[in-house]
């Protein structure tokens, strides 16, 4: 093979490639874990898969926290829905709650990770 072939093939492996510098550990095993249980070990989709979740999160809490927003849904409501709820409605669990629920499972072991 030629230079230039040698080159051009190496400039084309750049192109997938990611090096990720400064990772904790505990960050690193737990992606990891993650990318071969949920996604067979493919590093970029699960990559890929977080940062659309971090993206739709960001979206969303910016909703949440305009304060004009919040004040004309609260301002808007229809009176059949401003009636105070005499039962207590089932929580649902979130992925906040898994998260507090591991992080519980490892305060008496080993901590892998925190987050």
């Amino acid at each position: 093979m030629e230079r230039k072939e040698i080159e051009q093939l190496a400039r084309e492996e750049n192109k997938t490639f990611l090096k990720i510098s400064r990772v904790p550990t505990h960050i690193k095993d737990l992606f990891t874990e993650i990318a071969e249980g949920e996604f067979c070990g493919d590093y970029g989709m699960a990559l890929r898969e977080f940062l659309l979740g971090y993206l739709e999160y960001q979206r969303v809490k910016e909703v949440l926290l305009d304060k004009e927003f919040m004040t004309y849904i609260l301002e808007n409501k229809p009176k059949n829905e401003q009636k105070e709820v005499t039962e207590e409605p089932k929580k649902r669990q979130t992925f906040g709650d898994v998260l507090e629920k591991r992080r519980e499972e490892l305060e008496g072991g080993k901590k892998k990770w925190m987050i």
